[in-house]
This record gives structure tokens, C-alpha cells and sequence, in this order.
């Protein structure tokens, strides 16, 4: 008599790792460059957020920190298309004469968004649509704190990132 073989045994299970690997067409990153100036928290930082890439279809998140966690300091994402110039000056732009010592514009700002402060972090989250003609495009985002203790123009800078838009 045949022995019966393990699979046809009831009592008997097996484990399997599976593995989709998704081809991805058009690679998507957020890149931080330059530095954000001393607050009264520390100097705020700008990053994607954990495993948040911005891929067409998908939301994506960006994350800044190192900011004082009271409600009263008010979260700003500022978010453009160019990174050279702003209003013809060239950018970086030194934001001292403005208050702000020690304080760079990276970005040229198109749109301003308020962000919720939440325990000294604050995010935002952009649901970019399902459209192929988004693939490839490319805009820049700096945050920006209210911390009126700070400087007399009361607000920090963060670093900035380059966002460029991916496909799966």
C-alpha cells in the first residue's frame, strides 16, 4: 500500500510566503535639500513620512518636526514649482532682512496650507489622482512655524523637498 503523500493529509498544513512584485514604470521620490533655521523647539525638519512615496493613485504624506507642540505655534506647508528664482531673485533667498536671521527661502511659494500641530508634528497629505499625465511631475514644498519666540518676524523655516511624482 502507497504511503499517503503530506499535501493529501488533512492533519498536515504548510506555510507559503507570496510575494507581489510590482513593476514599477516611472520611480517616485521626495528628496530633502537645504536647512531650516533654529525655533524655539529645535530646527524643524520637512520629510516624507514613513514608507509615503508619491506614486499617481496614492496618497502622499509629508511630515514636519521639531516644532514647539502647542496648538498656538501654527503649521504651514508652502509648496511650488520652482526651486531657481522667485519673483526674479534667485533662490535660495536669505529671509534676513525680513525678520528672519538665519532663515532661507528655498521655494518659490505658489500655495500656502495650513498643517495641524499635533504634539510637535505636523502633516500633510496630498491624494494625488489617478492620472497618467501626473507622472514625472515635479513641485517643491518648505514648512514654516509660527514660533514667535524665535525671531521678530515670528516664524521658523524648515529644510525643502523636491517631490517628483511616480507610477506602479
Amino acid at each position: 500500500m502507497d504511503e499517503p503523500h503530506p499535501r493529501d493529509d488533512p492533519s498536515t498544513y504548510h506555510v507559503a510566503h507570496w510575494e507581489l512584485a510590482v513593476p514599477v514604470t516611472a520611480p517616485a521620490s521626495h528628496a530633502p535639500f537645504g536647512a531650516g533655521c533654529a525655533g524655539s523647539a529645535g530646527t524643524p525638519q520637512l520629510a516624507a513620512a514613513p514608507r509615503s512615496l508619491p506614486f499617481v493613485g496614492n496618497p502622499f504624506t509629508v511630515q514636519l518636526t521639531g516644532i514647539p507642540g502647542s496648538m498656538f505655534n501654527a503649521a504651514f506647508v508652502v509648496s511650488g514649482l520652482s526651486r531657481t528664482s522667485w519673483n526674479g531673485l534667485p533662490l535660495p533667498h536669505d529671509l534676513t532682512a525680513w525678520g528672519l536671521p538665519g532663515c532661507s527661502a528655498w521655494i518659490a511659494p505658489e500655495a500656502t496650507e495650513w498643517l495641524p500641530n499635533v504634539g510637535g508634528t505636523a502633516s500633510k497629505t496630498w491624494n494625488i489622482p489617478p492620472s497618467p499625465s501626473l507622472v514625472g511631475v515635479e513641485f517643491f514644498v518648505q514648512g514654516a512655524v509660527m514660533d514667535p519666540p524665535a525671531h521678530a518676524a515670528w516664524f521658523v523655516l524648515s529644510n525643502a523637498g523636491t517631490v517628483h511624482v511616480g507610477q506602479v
